[in-house]
């Protein structure tokens, strides 16, 4: 009788002790996988408010081979880094003309604290822009 409780509480720690194993080889390849590891970003321009309470970032990210050259913009705090992921405010492909970020060439001027103005050149394929991020309003001209 002694003999059986001890082989079961050796079953349930070999269970115990596999799993931990298995739980740890599973975040190792989440780890390898994430996209900060599998994805590039490129810093272009990036200008402060007026207030200096936002920035204003244009980057490329790029997951890889299959993705276009993309220019992203982000409104950020000051203290923020460039997210890995599109824009908030943002995203374009393609285009004829590329910046030094690599992506189709964008401009942003601040014309108020809560006014931000991006320029984009008119040839560019456009994924998304959006016309308010928080308190700050955005307006887009072509180049």
């Amino acid at each position: 009788m002694v003999h059986i409780n001890a082989l079961k509480y050796l079953a349930l720690l070999c269970l115990l002790v596999g799993f931990l194993y298995l739980a740890q080889c599973g975040y190792q390849i989440y780890d390898i996988l994430r996209p900060e590891n599998m994805c590039g970003k490129t810093l272009g321009i990036e200008e402060l408010s007026p207030s200096g309470n936002h920035k204003a970032v244009i980057y490329e990210f790029n997951c890889g081979a299959g993705d276009p050259f993309s220019t992203q913009i982000s409104i950020l705090s000051p203290q923020e880094h460039i997210p890995y992921h599109s824009g908030n405010v943002f995203g374009a492909s393609r285009g004829e003309r590329r910046g030094s970020w690599n992506g189709p060439y964008a401009e942003i001027e601040w014309k108020s604290p809560v006014h931000l103005v991006i320029k984009h050149i008119d040839d560019t394929n456009i994924h998304f822009k959006k016309s308010k991020v928080g308190d700050i309003s955005v307006t887009y001209e072509t180049l």
